[in-house]
């Protein structure tokens, strides 16, 4: 997706998964430390973990879309690198919420079931690079946006 209402896509999608991701690594971080009893609660913790992994690959992919209209240099690799890493981390903390969500709420296993604690272990550790990934992705991009004003 390169042009939406006339305009580069890209500037125009990123706007929320930047907001997304943290919101949801808060979320995840919240329920890694004290686990849901609320089925409803944990399932509305998994669509919100889907609807910010298809918005990130929605942001990359436009991104991938916007660069061919640039000139290729460095810094846009760099920010291509780093915009490829943070969507297969978001993809991989959906997966693990989605996957220990799943457990949890199945009866034969239970929210203290290992392999449930362990996806929300991983889903833990995947919000916390998350968050840092946008970071880094966010200031690479802004810096070669605006970098011209310093």
């Amino acid at each position: 997706m390169e042009m939406l209402f006339g305009l580069p896509a890209h500037p125009l999608i990123i706007h929320f998964p930047i907001v997304a991701i943290p919101a949801f690594a808060l979320a995840v971080l919240l329920w890694v430390a004290k686990p849901w009893a609320n089925t409803s609660a944990s399932l509305g913790l998994a669509v919100f973990g889907v609807v910010t992994a298809v918005s990130t690959i929605l942001a990359a992919s436009s991104g991938e879309a916007f660069s061919e209209l640039l000139s290729s240099g460095e810094s846009i690799n760099r920010h291509r690198e780093l915009g490829e890493t943070l969507r297969l981390i978001v993809i991989l903390q959906a997966v693990a919420v989605i996957s220990s969500v799943v457990i949890a709420a199945n009866g034969k296993f239970g929210k203290t079931h290992s392999l449930a604690r362990a996806f929300r272990v991983l889903s833990g550790i995947a919000s916390v690079l998350a968050v840092i990934w946008v970071i880094r992705v966010g200031h690479e991009g802004a810096s070669q946006t605006w970098g011209f004003l310093s």
